[in-house]
């Protein structure tokens, strides 16, 4: 008899991530909620590794997530905008 095994957490990640791309493969946006936590916690992380700057490629593209900006940090360090109109 074979008694199956669940990663409870991996499930939980493929499913978050089968939702993230369903709703990118629908041509709508991300959450400004989605995008600002899992951006958060990765520059998070590279502070904790030593990182000493980011480049973001695609963020902000709401004003919501261009004020969140200012709360990491950023006070010490140079920001550009780009706003490429066609």
């Amino acid at each position: 008899m074979v008694i199956p095994s669940f990663l409870t957490l991996e499930m939980i990640w493929l499913a978050f991530l089968l939702q993230l791309a369903e709703i990118v493969n629908q041509g709508k946006l991300v959450s400004d909620e989605i995008i600002i936590n899992l951006l958060s916690k990765r520059l998070k992380k590279g502070e904790d590794k030593g990182e000493s700057g980011f480049i973001l490629d695609g963020f902000p593209r709401t004003v919501k997530q261009a004020v969140r900006t200012f709360y990491w940090g950023m006070n010490n360090s140079f920001l550009l905008v780009l706003l490429v109109t066609i």
